[in-house]
């Protein structure tokens, strides 16, 4: 089969009008569910972030580490208990800069303005 490209279309045929780039109902509703989307999951997920660092910190004690750690040498109890010291705070600033993320706007609302800016009529 062979396809004429410089036919005219069939009249019968009929197309649907391509969509206009502002539609306010649909454009509204995307990005309002959008910005939702963003925040309740990134919400939660520094949310949860932060509670598992939280617990994290009191973890030696929940567990009673120090029971456990008889005869080990000062130096690595000591470094144990730095060490999961330190890997909380990671967490929980991980945790906070994720949740400071939810608050800001999605990225997709700038991106079509810097990549295809309005044509002033």
């Amino acid at each position: 089969m062979i396809w004429n490209v410089h036919a005219r279309p069939d009249p019968a045929i009929r197309v649907p009008e391509p969509r206009t780039r502002h539609e306010p109902q649909a454009k509204d509703v995307t990005a309002t569910t959008s910005r939702r989307l963003w925040f309740v999951s990134l919400g939660l997920g520094g949310l949860l972030d932060c509670s598992l660092a939280l617990y994290h910190s009191i973890l030696p004690y929940h567990m009673n580490w120090a029971q456990g750690l008889v005869g080990v040498p000062d130096s690595l109890t000591w470094a144990l208990y730095a060490l999961n010291f330190s890997w909380s705070v990671i967490v929980f600033l991980t945790g906070c800069l994720v949740l400071h993320a939810a608050s800001l706007t999605p990225p997709v609302d700038r991106f079509p303005l810097v990549t295809h800016p309005v044509e002033a009529k």
